[in-house]
């Protein structure tokens, strides 16, 4: 029995990359806000 594998090219859309980079940046420089934000309390 000969069994040929279909050969798949994955390609990624790079648009969609963009967009992930884009919310990737915005959820980080959040974050670091939140952190930044902390009160230290003087005893």
């Amino acid at each position: 029995m000969n069994l040929k594998r279909r050969k798949r090219d994955f390609i990624v859309p790079m648009n969609s990359m963009s967009d992930v980079a884009f919310l990737l940046l915005v959820f980080i420089m959040l974050v670091s806000l939140i952190n930044y934000r902390r009160e230290v309390k003087i005893d």
